[in-house]
């Protein structure tokens, strides 16, 4: 699921930095925006927690 998320992310921020850097915003703006992306990016980069649920169990279908 990490992996998703990561891959929508690196998907739509180009494009979402060009919007920015299109518009009339301030750069100052389009900095925050940009910022927030690369934030984004790094918290989904950071490896999960360990599995702590049951090993055994019914199979999923």
């Amino acid at each position: 699921m990490r992996g998703l998320l990561l891959a929508g992310v690196l998907f739509c921020a180009p494009g979402f930095a060009a919007v920015q850097a299109a518009s009339n915003a301030p750069e100052a703006m389009a900095a925050s925006a940009l910022a927030d992306a690369r934030r984004i990016v790094d918290a989904a980069a950071q490896p999960a927690a360990a599995w702590t649920g049951p090993h055994t169990g019914p199979r999923a279908e």
